[in-house]
């Protein structure tokens, strides 16, 4: 992975900025990450309030711990990204997710904002647009891309889509949408962030559900609206130590046969262990740190 602070990013907390008492709490989630955010969090009458909250935000960064802090200016397509942009780049913020980005050149247009005003930050392009996933791959090329978001609201939203099918599955339209988001986060070794909506969001099993569905499709980590969703992400995004085991195990025994010249091992229970396996595995102990 191109970006390894990035890929193991289970959990991102993304709380309104101008709401207090939500605000309050932020430090106290055990997150990995941090938004602090002016586009939808922002109602459009407060974003010049919002952008001095966010800035005042990155100079208090001891409030976040060792959290990775992130920043989100509003869209192009809007009056206020410029301001937005420029505000981030004298903050010195080192990490910017960019709404509805629809092509390659969106992302360059923020980069040189914030390359104008002594900023380099990695990018995160949010692919919540036709367009965005269209040109997923070329966007996932950009310098200093180090991570692709999916958003399915915004996406639906603009196709007139609903989410979910009569028969409560995801529309097929967005998880074919997805996926190809998802390929391309995988072939430039970017992190994969992705939201789990749930119909009722204080279902917290449909929820973990909705998290296991999304990992084993390749998402790195998931952003939490609701505190309480995000003991469940990092326990999904967790591996466990039945896991653990089992994919150092993997490692560990097809190492020694291929050091012997075998392309594969069968394990005592007469599981076939191929490459395919073995690079997983060694995923698993990437993302825990073990490798």
């Amino acid at each position: 992975m191109r970006f390894p602070q990035f890929t193991k990013m289970r959990s991102i907390m993304e709380t309104p900025v101008l709401d207090e008492r939500k605000w309050a709490k932020v430090s106290h989630q055990p997150t990995d990450g941090v938004l602090v955010d002016m586009e939808d969090t922002v109602a459009q009458a407060r974003k010049a309030e919002g952008r001095a909250a966010v800035v005042a935000a990155l100079g208090n960064r001891d409030y976040f711990g060792d959290r990775m802090l992130l920043c989100r200016p509003n869209g192009l397509e809007t009056p206020w990204w410029h301001d937005d942009t420029v505000a981030l780049a004298q903050a010195g913020a080192e990490n910017v997710i960019l709404p509805m980005i629809t092509c390659a050149a969106d992302v360059r247009e923020f980069q040189r904002v914030f390359r104008e005003h002594g900023a380099d930050p990695y990018l995160l392009p949010g692919i919540e647009t036709p367009g965005g996933v269209a040109h997923a791959e070329e966007i996932a090329e950009v310098e200093n891309v180090a991570g692709l978001v999916f958003g399915e609201g915004d996406l639906t939203a603009a196709m007139g889509l609903p989410i979910y099918m009569t028969d409560g599955s995801v529309n097929p339209t967005v998880q074919h949408a997805r996926a190809r988001v998802y390929v391309a986060a995988a072939a430039g070794g970017l992190a994969m962030l992705d939201i789990a909506f749930t119909k009722n969001i204080h279902d917290l099993d449909d929820f973990r559900a909705r998290a296991t569905e999304l990992r084993a499709m390749g998402a790195s980590g998931l952003f939490a609206l609701y505190p309480p969703h995000v003991p469940v992400i990092n326990d999904v995004f967790t591996p466990d130590a039945e896991s653990l085991r089992f994919a150092m195990r993997v490692v560990s025994e097809f190492e020694s046969a291929a050091a012997t010249g075998k392309p594969a091992v069968q394990l005592e229970e007469g599981r076939a262990i191929l490459i395919h396996d073995y690079k997983k595995a060694q995923g698993v102990l990437a993302r825990s740190g073990l490798a």
